[in-house]
């Protein structure tokens, strides 16, 4: 059988990206765009058709600047950036600008929902994600109260990458992983039609379309679209996923118990499960890309962000390649906490969202003397993010597979002090657009290309270094980790104590 591609397509709030895969992950061609978003101080807004416009770009450049034969492509998957509210009229086109997942607007009837005690906490347990002010379900309760012109003209409401997935083949779904950020039962995988009744917004449920998993085959490629970017009419695009939950797939953290772990400018786990357990905790619960099993989020507010100010602070404006080379040096054969100190990594503005919540969190060291260094202090700044990842994932007793990505990922003592405070092996993908590379899996299995979810380390998952724990270093860090927890409990009064004390300038 002659050699076959497949098409991911990732619509992020800031850009697009469109890559084309071989059969076994590897990425051929990619193309970009930038995107437009008009944001003020609360609101978050994109246009639609310049998104899809932007798309249809990066698939024209894509297929202009490939040298491979555009008949052995075989599929397109689309993946994107979630919630907000994307809405079209009877005749498909937008009634509005698309409100993103980061518009605020509904901020005032998210606290006047949460004032309701019992009816906050049934939607979390019914639907799996405290609302937030970018929630679908609580922008379609904000639209038709505040704007009831434009909702008065929805015939259909999905997400980002259902829109674009729709002016690619016609049809109108809206896939399972997007849906279930706010909108659907996670228990029945229906819509949540009491939560809808009991918000006052059971019409907007006969504006919900038919719902689809990430493999199921959405549509073919139309003519007119096709002749537009120099690909063949008919090719099949799958239902695809939620940003990322693609990523997820992408890493290959798509079997049971698998946790996928992004160090990034957030820190976010993901773990795979084979059921919904309802909760009242700080995370989110996503259908996955088999349709059945669930992706449990959980993300802190600040990863990365933490190193990058430590080291500023500390080394100042050194050239930043020679300052990282040099710390790595200095770390690479520290023990558990040798530093001497405990650091709580909530550097972000905002607070803290999860393993708990609380925007009056702050960072802070603890067990500084005279002679601790510079050095001590960014080990310890990195064992504290390590600590946090660990305590998002303090349910997942029965870890499979180890997943991480993200720009922390990129260093080598980081991964070695993550391992070790999981005691778990660490797997470190071959990839880094994977959005994309997960869009363009659920292609793959939708074409029949990768026969399941079982046979993707055959192909798409390439893994290009394996870390293992280090059983000495293990022990201290479980040892570690109950200090660092009693020691956060204890910061909660001050940290009350110094909201009051600054609100008060």
């Amino acid at each position: 059988m002659s050699q076959k591609y497949l098409i991911g397509i990732d619509t992020g709030t800031t850009n697009v990206k469109v890559l084309l895969y071989d059969i076994d992950g590897q990425e051929v061609t990619c193309s970009s765009v930038d995107n437009e978003v008009y944001a003020d101080n609360t609101c978050s807004e994109q246009d639609m058709n310049k998104l899809w416009h932007n798309v249809l770009t990066c698939l024209q450049n894509l297929i202009n600047t490939t040298k491979i034969d555009v008949d052995s492509i075989a599929g397109i998957g689309v993946t994107g950036q979630g919630e907000g509210l994307w809405a079209i009229d009877e005749n498909g086109e937008p009634v509005s600008n698309a409100i993103l997942w980061n518009d605020g607007r509904a901020l005032d009837l998210v606290n006047q929902l949460k004032k309701n005690d019992t009816l906050y906490k049934e939607i979390k347990k019914v639907v799996a994600s405290y609302i937030r002010p970018g929630s679908t379900l609580t922008l379609i309760k904000w639209l038709k109260e505040n704007r009831p012109e434009i909702y008065s003209k929805i015939k259909t409401i999905f997400t980002c990458k259902d829109w674009i997935r729709y002016k690619l083949t016609g049809n109108i779904y809206w896939e399972l992983s997007d849906a279930s950020c706010s909108c659907v039962d996670l228990a029945k995988n229906e819509y949540a039609v009491p939560i809808f009744e009991k918000l006052g917004i059971a019409d907007a449920v006969n504006k919900l379309p038919r719902l689809i998993s990430a493999t199921d085959r959405a549509g073919l490629l139309q003519k007119e679209v096709a002749d537009k970017i120099g690909l063949k009419a008919g090719l099949p695009v799958s239902g695809g996923m939620l940003d990322i939950v693609s990523t997820a797939a992408g890493l290959g953290a798509v079997k049971e118990h698998d946790v996928c772990i992004i160090l990034g400018t957030t820190g976010m786990t993901f773990s795979v499960l084979p059921k919904y357990e309802s909760d009242y905790e700080f995370n989110g619960w996503e259908i996955h890309m088999d349709g059945h099993s669930y992706v449990k989020g959980m993300g802190t507010m600040a990863a990365t962000p933490n190193l990058d100010w430590a080291v500023k602070m500390l080394f100042g404006d050194k050239n930043k390649t020679e300052t990282y080379e040099e710390i790595t040096k200095n770390l690479a054969n520290r023990k558990p906490f040798e530093s001497g100190l405990i650091y709580h990594p909530h550097i972000s503005n905002a607070g803290e969202r999860a393993p708990f919540f609380n925007p009056k969190a702050t960072a802070q060291f603890l067990g500084i003397r005279a002679n601790t260094t510079k050095y001590d202090m960014v080990h310890a700044v990195m064992e504290g993010v390590a600590l946090s990842i660990k305590d998002c994932l303090h349910g997942m007793t029965n870890k499979n597979k180890v997943y991480l990505s993200g720009g922390g990922a990129k260093n080598t003592v980081w991964v070695q002090m993550i391992s070790d405070v999981l005691n778990a092996e660490i797997l470190i993908a071959d990839a880094t657009e994977l959005a994309a590379k997960g869009a363009a899996l659920s292609a793959g299995i939708m074409t029949g290309l990768i026969k399941d979810l079982n046979h993707i380390d055959q192909h798409f998952s390439k893994i290009k270094k394996v870390v293992k724990p280090k059983s000495d270093n293990a022990e201290k860090y479980q040892e570690l980790f109950e200090i660092y927890k009693k020691t956060q409990l204890q910061l909660q009064d001050f940290w009350d104590w110094r909201f009051e004390q600054l609100s008060r300038f």
